[in-house]
C-alpha cells in the first residue's frame, strides 16, 4: 500500500534471510548434524510450522545481531522482526529491504540493507541534507527520518496530479506538502473516496492519497454532519473505532491504523501465512497454531545459540551456523545477540 502525506512517517519493513534454525526441542546432536545439512525445523507437537518461519527467524536473528544501538525494534529485536514479517507475508507485501536481506551474508551487507531503505531517492536526498525533516525535490515530497536516513520516504506529487510546495497556515507555520486546487480546493478539509480503492484526504489545500489494502474498500462516512469523511473499511462492514486498536475476526486480524487525520482498517488473513489469529487488545495478532506459548521477551543466549519468541513459539537459532562466533548476553545493548569473530568488524 502506498501512502502520500503532508506529515509523512512510514515504517518500511520486511525481512527474510536464509540461515539455519532449530527449535528448542532440537537436541545437541541435531545441532552438530545441522552444520553439514540444510536447516531442520521441528514444529511444536501437533502444530504445522509455516514454511516461511525458518528463513524469517534466522534472518531476523542475523539482523538483530548486526543492528546498531539506534536501530528500531523491527530490526534490533528478533521477536518484533519476525512478528512484523509474518504479518507482511500474510498480506502478500514485499519491499526492497526484504529482497536485500535475502542475499546478505555479513553484517556489512545487512547494514546496507537496513540503512539504505526502501526508497533510494529519499535516502540519497536525506543523506545529503542532514537535519532536513521535509523538503520538495522537484515535485517529490521528501520526508526524512531524523534517526535513520534509511527510513526516509518520498512521494511523487505529480503522480497524483499535484505539485510539491510550501504554504503558510494560521499561526505562521509553514506546511510543505502536495497541493492541488482540483483535488483539494483551498478551505476543503476531510476525506473522500476516489472509487472503491483509493482514499483522498484534504487539509488546507494539501492532498494525500492512500490505496485501500486487500479485503478493504473505501467507504464514505456520515459521522459528523456537514463534514466530508471516508475510510478504508473491511468488505465485511467492520469499522475503525479505536486508533491503533486490534482484534480478531475469526482468523483475520483487524487493526485500526493511524492515517492522516483519522484511521483506516487493515485486515490481515493470518491463515494466508499459515497462522491463526489469537489474543485480545494489544496482544491480538497472528500466532503459530493460534496459541501464545511465549511472550515477546528480550532474547537470551542458550549456549552458543540465540533464543527468542517467534510468533508465540520459542525458537533457537545457532549463531555459529550463521557465521558468528558465539552468543553474548549483552551484545546488543542490554539484549543478547550473536557476536562476530574478532577479525571481522560489525
Amino acid at each position: 500500500m502506498q501512502n502520500s502525506r503532508f506529515a509523512l512517517t512510514r515504517v518500511t519493513f520486511s525481512l527474510m534471510v536464509p540461515a539455519l534454525v532449530t527449535l528448542t526441542a532440537l537436541t545437541t546432536a541435531c545441532e552438530n548434524e545441522a552444520t553439514e545439512r540444510p536447516p531442520v525445523v521441528m514444529p511444536p507437537k501437533g502444530v504445522e510450522t509455516p514454511k516461511w518461519l525458518a528463513d524469517a527467524t534466522a534472518r531476523c536473528a542475523m539482523a538483530a545481531s548486526c543492528a546498531h544501538e539506534h536501530d528500531p525494534p523491527r530490526f534490533s529485536d528478533p521477536s518484533t522482526c519476525v512478528a512484523t514479517f509474518g504479518l507482511r507475508l500474510a498480506r502478500g507485501e514485499k519491499d526492497a529491504v526484504y529482497q536485500c536481506l535475502g542475499a546478505a551474508k555479513t553484517c556489512e551487507a545487512v547494514g546496507a540493507c537496513l540503512h539504505d531503505g526502501d526508497d533510494p531517492r529519499a535516502v540519497r536526498y536525506c543523506t545529503a541534507h542532514t537535519g532536513v525533516l521535509s523538503a520538495c525535490d522537484g515535485d517529490y515530497l521528501m520526508s526524512c527520518s531524523g534517526d535513520d536516513a534509511g527510513e526516509s520516504v518520498s512521494v511523487s506529487c505529480a503522480d497524483m496530479g499535484a505539485r510539491c510546495s510550501d504554504t503558510s497556515v494560521a499561526g505562521g507555520l509553514i506546511v510543505r506538502a502536495c497541493f492541488s486546487e482540483k483535488l483539494c480546493p483551498r478551505g476543503m478539509t476531510g476525506s473522500r473516496c476516489d472509487g472503491d480503492t483509493a482514499l483522498v484526504s484534504c487539509h488546507d489545500g494539501a492532498v494525500e492519497k492512500a490505496t485501500c489494502g486487500a479485503g478493504t474498500r473505501c467507504v464514505a462516512r456520515t459521522d459528523v454532519p456537514g463534514e466530508n469523511a471516508a475510510a478504508c473499511e473491511p468488505t465485511s462492514g467492520a469499522r475503525c473505532t479505536e486508533l491503533d486498536g486490534k482484534r480478531c475476526d475469526g482468523e483475520k486480524l483487524v487493526e485500526c491504523v493511524s492515517r492522516g487525520h483519522g484511521g483506516s482498517v487493515r485486515v490481515t488473513d493470518c491463515a494466508a501465512g499459515g497462522m491463526r489469529c489469537a489474543g485480545r487488545g494489544a496482544r491480538a495478532g497472528c500466532y503459530i497454531g493460534g496459541e501464545v506459548a511465549c511472550d515477546a521477551a528480550p532474547p537470551t543466549c542458550d549456549g552458543e545459540a540465540l533464543s527468542f519468541c517467534a510468533n508465540g513459539r520459542m525458537t533457537r537459532v545457532s549463531c555459529t551456523q550463521m557465521g558468528f562466533s558465539a552468543c553474548s548476553p549483552a551484545a546488543n545493548g542490554p539484549n543478547a545477540a550473536c557476536v562476530v569473530p574478532k577479525e571481522r568488524s560489525r
